[in-house]
């Protein structure tokens, strides 16, 4: 099963249909809400929700459903994340016992010492003009996996293009480059979950 975890707007209708994207390639999927119903409509909404949640939670709600995925799906489980959710979904694979993990453009600034945990393979998607998850922060991030003997677990692909690109539904959205994220999400989600259902 595939937990999706959306962006700091909330679950959006463009989350479900991912999700319902995910269902039609032969997966189970769940798309999930971090902020109980809240959908933000600006970025002020979407930061003031993002900057009440208490990490504590966030971290119980997806343990929980990743042990509501084990009992009710095939037992595989992997998430799927983007931005604020990415986030978390790091956080979800050292912490909870799921199979593989799907990262877009997710603040990546786990030290070395935070990742020994690390087992699963996770797939990184970046822009290379995004301002806010840019290559520095990743760069660091890279050598805190190299610390930690983790870099085999990673698959990075890098994108011409600006935060939040794969969402249809803002300015930034790169057509062509979400395409091919896309495609190669559900390839890792083939390589990393089909064999084990």
């Amino acid at each position: 099963m595939v937990i999706l975890s959306h962006e700091w707007w909330g679950l959006s209708n463009n989350i479900k249909t991912l999700a319902e994207d995910i269902r039609a390639k032969g997966f189970q999927a769940v798309a999930i809400d971090l902020f109980n119903g809240s959908v933000a409509t600006n970025r002020n909404e979407a930061k003031a929700q993002t900057s009440a949640v208490k990490a504590s939670e966030v971290n119980a709600t997806l343990a929980a459903w990743v042990e509501w995925a084990k009992g009710n799906g095939s037992g595989t489980v992997a998430t799927l994340a983007w931005c604020f959710g990415g986030d978390w979904s790091l956080s979800a694979a050292s912490n909870t016992p799921i199979d593989a993990a799907v990262i877009y453009y997710g603040r990546v600034t786990s030290k070395a010492s935070s990742l020994n945990k690390l087992t699963i393979p996770i797939l990184r998607h970046f822009g290379t003009v995004d301002k806010s998850i840019n290559p520095e922060m990743v760069g660091a991030f890279q050598k805190s996996l190299a610390e930690a003997g983790k870099s085999d677990l990673m698959t990075t692909h890098w994108y011409t293009a600006g935060h939040a690109f794969a969402n249809p539904t803002n300015g930034r959205h790169d057509e062509d480059d979400a395409a091919l994220a896309w495609a190669r999400t559900h390839t890792f989600l083939d390589a990393n979950l089909r064999w084990l259902l």
